[in-house]
């Protein structure tokens, strides 16, 4: 036995912690983390995070909602106001017209989206007024009616924000 070298020690060819190459396997192997999972979310929720949009500080921030693969709702306020873009199938476009068009909002830009978009065949910008609790309501029946959404719902929110460098 070598008076130089202590057993008990790890070697300098092992990661720190392994005294053994078999706790270098067990590093190697994927940790069983839980994966964080969000309480599902829906109609309800969309004043929240409208409210959060209006009264950020961020210069530009965005809200993003998905129904369904073939209906994406986004609003976006920045200095320019708060707008709102729908990407919408054909079968639903018309219904989401309507739906602005009972506010006399006409879309200031109206888009064709080509085959690699995906489901969504149409892009419509419209300008909104700043008003939250009247917006909110509005994006919720955007949800139920223009996008013929159920109630109950489970949506998927991402929210935005990015101050100016």
């Amino acid at each position: 036995m070598n008076r130089f070298v202590d057993y008990q020690k790890r070697g300098i060819e092992l990661p720190e912690g392994c005294k053994e190459l078999v706790e270098v396997l067990q590093l190697a192997k994927p940790a069983n983390k839980r994966s964080q999972v969000r309480p599902p979310e829906g109609l309800a929720d969309v004043g929240y995070y409208l409210s959060r949009l209006l009264s950020s500080a961020a210069r530009f921030r965005s809200f993003w909602i998905h129904g369904d693969p073939a209906a994406v709702i986004a609003l976006f306020c920045d200095p320019r106001g708060l707008r709102a873009l729908v990407l919408v199938d054909l079968g639903r476009e018309q219904a989401v017209r309507r739906a602005f068009a009972a506010l006399n909002i006409s879309p200031i830009q109206d888009d064709l989206l080509t085959p690699p978009h995906g489901p969504c065949s149409r892009a419509l910008i419209y300008s909104l007024p700043l008003a939250a609790f009247e917006t909110a309501q509005f994006v919720r029946e955007l949800l139920t009616k223009g996008l013929g959404l159920a109630e109950d719902v489970v949506l998927e929110f991402e929210f935005h924000e990015k101050s100016a460098a």
